[in-house]
C-alpha cells in the first residue's frame, strides 16, 4: 500500500524528505512491513570534503567524520528513527572510487550516525554506467542481497541443525566469541582491539527457528543482536584522556593555569599485550560465567582469537580443561563444551586431500573427516571439514590448468586438449575442527560434537557453505559496527530519560526469559584499554644486546 500512482510516482519520489516520505506498505498476519523511501538531501552521502593536504590528517578526519554522523543522525530523527526500536536502511551511495581520495568516503560516518538513531545500515552503489564499471545490469541482485543482509542484521536467520538426535544434548545452543581488530590504517584511522560474543539459540526442534543475541559487556546481559549490532557503536568509543597529575613538576603560572584540557595522543592509550590479555579475560570470565544452566557450545576461531586468548594456542591448551587468565587451567562447567575451530589462513591446514589411487585423479571430497586412527599422534579430538563446491565456480575442474593444455576427461571431447584461462578456479579450504572440551563420563561424544559444528556451516539462507560455522560467521560479520572515534566529554553525555531506560529494561528481561540466561550487574570497575598495536606481538619492547648479535 501508499505506492504513488504510476503517472505521479517520479515528483513524490524526488519530493520524498524526512517527515515526508513515500511510505510503500505490506502486510501479513505476522508482520507489517513499512518501506519509508527517501531522498539523501542535505549532501549527507556525498564526500567528506577532507583536504588530503591537511594535518594532521587524523583531526581532519575525526572532524569530517563526527560532521558527517551527526547530520546522519538528525536525517532519520527528523524521520522518527527511534534507538528503542531498531530500523533498517539501504543507502545507496557512489562507490569508494569515485571519491577524490580514500578519507572522503562517507560510508562509515553514515553507519556511525545511523546507529546513533538507531539504524542498522547497508549499502547499494547508485546505479552508474562508465568505461570499466556498470553497476546498472546487477542491481537487482545487489539490492536484494541488501535486503537479505537486512534480516541477517535483525538476527532472522535459519540455524541449520544437526542430524544426530540423543547423540547430544537435548536444547543445545551455540555460543562464538570473536576478537574484531581495528588497526590504524582501518576505516576511522583508529586502532581498536574489541571482543565480542554471539549467542544462536534453538527455539522450535525441526523448524529452523534460532533467537540470536550478543553480549553486551557493559550491562552484564545477553540482548537482541540488532541492539547489540548498534552498541558496538558505543563500544569501540576511545575514552578521552587527559595527562596524568603530576606528569610535569616544573611551575605553573597563574596564565597556564587555565589552559583546557588536551586529549592525549593516542599513542598513550596503547597497551602493551599483557594488558590486552587481561581485558579479553575479564570480558571471557563474565561471559562464559552467564552460560551456566543450559548446554552449550562454545565455539571460538584459533587464528583470530589465540594471540588475546592464549589458551588456545597448540602448546598451551589441555583437554577438557580451560583457561581464561592468570589462574590455573580448570574443568569445565557441566554444561560447557569447548571447540576451536581452524581455518586455511596463513595456511594453518593442509591445501590438498582425497588422495586418489594410483593413476586415478586427486579429488577434492566433501564432508566431515577423522583422523587416522593409526596415526602415531591420534587424539580423537581433531577433524576436518569440507564443503561442496561453490556454485559460482561450477565450471572450474579438479585439475584446471591456467598455464598449460590439459586434456577432457569426460563429455563428447574426452580427450581432447583444453585450457583453463578463462575459468574461474575453485581454492577450497579444509577447516580443521578440535574438540577441546567436552564430558566423555557423561556421554558426550567429541565426534558428534564436530559434526554438528561441521553441519552449521551449511545454512539454508546462503547459497553456498559458509567458511565458519553460522554462530562464528555471525559474530564476525559484528566487526561492521566496531568503528573507533574518540568519545566525547563526560560533560556532553546526556542520561536517558527513565522511562527508556525502564522499557529497555523490560525488553532484555524478555530476551533472558527465552533463552534461559544467567545475567549479573555491569562491573563499575572501568575496562582495560584494547587497541591495535604499532609493533607485532613481542615487539613492542627493544631487543637485548645478546638478542642483537643473532641477527648480524
Amino acid at each position: 500500500g501508499g505506492r504513488p500512482a504510476p503517472a505521479n510516482a517520479e515528483e513524490a519520489y524526488e519530493l520524498a524528505a524526512p517527515g515526508s516520505p513515500v511510505v510503500l506498505e505490506w502486510k501479513s498476519p505476522e508482520l507489517t512491513l513499512r518501506l519509508r523511501c527517501l531522498r539523501t538531501t542535505g549532501g549527507i552521502t556525498d564526500t567528506l570534503g577532507i583536504d588530503p593536504k591537511a594535518r594532521p590528517r587524523g583531526k581532519a578526519l575525526e572532524t569530517g567524520i563526527n560532521t558527517r554522523r551527526k547530520a546522519a543522525e538528525e536525517f532519520l530523527t527528523k524521520d522518527g528513527a527511534d534507538p528503542l526500536c531498531p530500523g533498517f536502511a539501504l543507502v545507496e551511495i557512489d562507490r569508494r572510487q569515485d571519491f577524490a581520495h580514500r578519507l572522503d568516503d562517507p560510508k562509515y560516518a553514515l553507519r556511525l550516525g545511523c546507529a546513533d538513531a538507531g539504524v542498522l545500515t547497508q549499502f547499494a552503489l547508485v546505479p552508474k554506467k562508465a568505461k570499466g564499471h556498470n553497476t546498472e545490469k546487477n542491481l537487482l541482485h545487489r539490492v536484494h542481497s541488501g535486503w537479505e543482509d537486512a534480516l541477517r542484521q535483525y538476527g532472522v536467520r535459519v540455524l541449520p541443525e544437526h542430524t544426530l538426535g540423543e547423540a547430544l544434548p537435548e536444547d543445545l545452543r551455540y555460543v562464538a566469541t570473536y576478537m574484531v581488530k581495528r588497526r590504524k590504517d582501518g576505516p576511522t584511522r583508529l586502532p581498536r582491539h574489541t571482543p565480542v560474543a554471539v549467542m544462536v539459540t534453538p527455539l522450535a526442534p525441526g523448524s529452523g527457528l534460532a533467537a540470536v543475541a550478543g553480549w553486551d559487556e557493559r550491562t552484564g546481559r545477553w540482548i537482541p543482536y540488532p541492539r547489540f549490532l548498534l552498541g558496538l557503536v558505543k563500544t569501540a568509543e576511545i575514552p578521552e584522556v587527559s595527562e596524568p597529575a603530576g606528569a610535569d613538576t616544573a611551575p605553573v603560572s597563574e596564565a597556564s593555569a587555565f589552559v583546557p584540557r588536551q586529549r592525549s595522543k593516542y599513542r598513550i592509550w596503547h597497551q602493551n599485550m599483557d594488558q590486552q590479555r587481561k581485558a579479553t579475560a575479564r570480558y571471557l570470565q563474565k561471559m562464559i560465567r552467564s552460560l551456566r544452566g543450559r548446554p552449550t557450545v562454545l565455539l571460538t576461531h584459533s587464528q583470530n582469537s589465540r594471540l588475546h586468548w592464549p589458551w588456545l594456542q597448540d602448546g598451551q591448551t589441555e583437554r577438557d580443561l580451560i583457561k581464561t587468565g592468570h589462574a590455573q587451567p580448570v574443568g569445565l562447567d557441566p554444561d560447557l563444551r569447548l571447540v576451536r575451530v581452524r581455518t586455511a589462513v596463513g595456511r594453518e591446514t593442509p591445501q590438498w586431500w582425497g588422495n586418489a589411487a594410483p593413476g586415478e585423479v586427486n579429488g577434492l571430497p566433501q564432508g566431515l573427516w577423522t583422523e587416522d586412527e593409526d596415526a602415531i599422534r591420534s587424539s580423537g579430538r581433531i577433524f576436518y571439514s569440507t564443503t561442496p563446491k561453490a556454485g559460482t565456480f561450477r565450471d572450474s575442474a579438479v585439475e584446471a590448468d591456467k598455464i598449460a593444455p590439459r586434456p577432457l576427461r569426460q563429455g563428447p571431447n574426452k580427450g581432447k586438449p583444453t585450457i583453463d584461462t578463462h575459468i574461474p578456479a575453485w581454492n577450497p579450504g579444509l577447516v580443521e575442527i578440535a574438540v577441546l572440551g567436552c564430558h566423555l563420563n557423561a556421554g558426550d561424544s567429541p565426534e558428534a560434537l564436530a559434526l554438528a559444528v561441521h553441519q552449521l556451516r551449511q545454512a539454508p539462507d546462503y547459497l553456498d557453505a559458509l567458511s565458519l560455522p553460522l554462530p562464528l560467521h555471525l559474530a564476525s560479520l559484528a566487526q561492521h559496527y566496531v568503528l573507533p572515534t574518540v568519545a566525547e566529554g563526560e560533560d556532553e553525555s546526556v542520561e536517558e530519560p527513565a522511562a527508556d531506560k525502564t522499557e529497555s529494561t523490560v525488553d532484555g528481561q524478555r530476551v533472558v526469559a527465552a533463552l534461559g540466561l544467567i545475567t549479573e550487574e555491569a562491573d563499575t570497575e572501568p575496562a582495560d584499554v584494547d587497541p591495535e598495536y604499532a609493533e607485532d606481538p613481542g615487539l613492542a619492547q627493544a631487543p637485548e644486546d645478546e638478542q642483537l648479535a643473532l641477527f648480524s
